[in-house]
């Protein structure tokens, strides 16, 4: 994928992305948001945390820009009552899955509404910071 324009922002980035079809994509990236990652190498979606943007000027002039993610291990089960599939936020010290890539990574603009998989530990003021567990909102573009 190529890139047509970049506009770094306080909290996000405005990115127009060529994709190999040809076709423009705009996204609009904001730290602390999932984003669906296509992986290259089975072609399945995943999903991580936007933790930073990167903006590198190359020897040639180009600008590169990077994302760092935390990213969402699908456990492969789902809630008991929503039915919707609960993923594991990486650990900070878990290096296993490389955390740097190019943004071209991303599949489409966010609109993976994640929410906190809240347990005892939780509060109506604060969440748990040791359970690392997030339910995949499947209903949020559910027509009721």
């Amino acid at each position: 994928a190529g890139f047509i324009s970049t506009n770094l922002e306080d909290n996000g980035i405005l990115e127009s992305i060529i994709r190999p079809s040809g076709n423009y994509q705009n996204v609009k990236l904001c730290v602390d948001e999932a984003v669906e990652i296509t992986l290259a190498t089975d072609g399945q979606c995943a999903f991580g945390i936007l933790k930073g943007i990167i903006e590198y000027t190359w020897n040639d002039n180009q600008v590169y820009v990077f994302i760092y993610l935390d990213w969402l291990e699908d456990l492969k089960k789902c809630d008991n009552l929503l039915g919707c599939p609960i993923y594991r936020l990486q650990h900070i010290y878990n290096n296993s899955w490389d955390r740097i890539h190019p943004i071209s990574i991303v599949s489409k603009s966010p609109n993976i509404p994640f929410i906190h998989y809240c347990k005892a530990g939780c509060s109506s003021q604060q969440h748990d910071t040791t359970n690392r567990e997030y339910i995949r909102n499947d209903f949020f573009f559910t027509t009721i």
